[in-house]
């Protein structure tokens, strides 16, 4: 099920994205819901690892929909962010601040058909997960990227443990080699190790230590390292 996200404080507009967004999701299961506030409801929605597709219109009476944006950026690389408003005088904005957003649309050029296609171009993306796929010992596996918080190579042997949420798994690889294979999600905190950075809930920098949603935790994490994901949680 996909959770959709619309943030503005014009009821006409909320009205206006709640249709297209039926109309774009058609048959698939969803979730729809409207906020005119960043409020501690909207905050606990951003925490979640669950994908989202957030609709944010950047001209707010209390103009937060940028900063809102930001900080979804900034907790996860894979939600969808689709940002409004009704003239393009955000692209510099947009582009210096690295938002990775899916698309900006002008509410003054065909915005309904715009929203349309880009809602119906978002889910496709989210529900064609990536999986990544290997074997190991006759066995064929198939893990949700989403799923991998950890990647550690063994010591003495060429062989690696991937760390899931729920499980552990073995792969006959090179840290060099999984590290090409799997998407820019995933990077480097030490010569034995690779983490998915969405899946990190917190960097602990006096103990060296990154931990995840799981509680689960490394300390394969080098100076460099953690300057880097300081700087990618922080949003620097």
């Amino acid at each position: 099920m996909l959770d959709v996200i619309v943030y503005g404080d014009d009821e006409v507009s909320i009205k206006e994205n709640r249709e297209i967004v039926s109309l774009g999701l058609g048959d698939i299961s969803y979730k729809f819901k409207s906020f005119d506030k960043w409020d501690d409801q909207l905050t606990s929605i951003i925490n979640t690892n669950k994908q989202k597709i957030y609709i944010i219109n950047l001209e707010t009476e209390n103009d937060n929909g940028f900063n809102l944006a930001k900080e979804i950026r900034k907790k996860h690389f894979n939600d969808i962010i689709i940002l409004t408003a009704k003239s393009t005088r955000y692209y510099n904005k947009i582009f210096n601040n690295r938002l990775l957003i899916f698309d900006y649309i002008c509410k003054n050029n065909y915005y309904a058909n715009r929203l349309l296609k880009t809602i119906i171009d978002a889910s496709k993306l989210l529900l064609n997960e990536e999986v990544f796929l290997f074997k190991y010992n006759h066995t064929i596996y198939r893990i949700p990227y989403k799923d991998i918080n950890y990647i550690e190579k063994e010591t003495n042997i060429k062989r690696c443990i991937i760390h899931t949420s729920d499980n552990e798994y073995y792969i006959v690889s090179s840290i060099n080699k999984l590290l090409d294979d799997l998407n820019v999600c995933f990077v480097r905190t030490h010569q034995s190790c690779i983490v998915n950075i969405n899946n990190i809930k917190m960097l602990d920098c006096v103990n060296n230590r990154i931990y995840f949603d799981n509680k689960e935790h490394t300390s394969l994490l080098t100076e460099k390292a953690k300057r880097e994901i300081r700087k990618i949680m922080l949003g620097d």
